[in-house]
């Protein structure tokens, strides 16, 4: 967390372009981004969004053994609990903050208001 802290530019790029943002929601047996990646085969207005991984897969990161963003967030990401979740929490809420103009929200089909 401290290279995202200390690099306020890079923070800046974590973002879709205007209208293109998708954030989601889902669940581990079957996450989210893999409906998302179906429905991009059939319906163009999704297609057109962008998801955080593939924002994060633009971001260079020079200085760091990682070329990317995405790269230095796999490398955090472990172990899930203490470090996974907080990094792409993070992530995500700095992505949502950074957005511009329309953002769409998708909810996978095994979420219910139960879980």
């Amino acid at each position: 967390m401290t290279f995202l802290h200390d690099n306020p530019l890079i923070r800046a790029r974590i973002a879709a372009p205007p209208n293109a943002s998708l954030v989601y929601c889902g669940n581990f047996m079957r996450p989210a981004w893999q409906e998302i990646e179906q429905l991009r085969q059939i319906y163009p207005q999704v297609a057109s969004k962008r998801l955080l991984p593939e924002v994060l897969a633009a971001i260079q990161t020079p200085g760091t053994p990682h070329p990317t963003l995405l790269a230095w967030a796999k490398a955090v990401e472990q172990p899930w609990p203490g470090n996974g979740f907080i990094a792409w929490r993070a992530l995500s809420g700095i992505y949502a903050a950074n957005a511009k103009g329309a953002v769409s929200f998708y909810i996978a089909s095994q979420v219910t208001k139960a879980k």
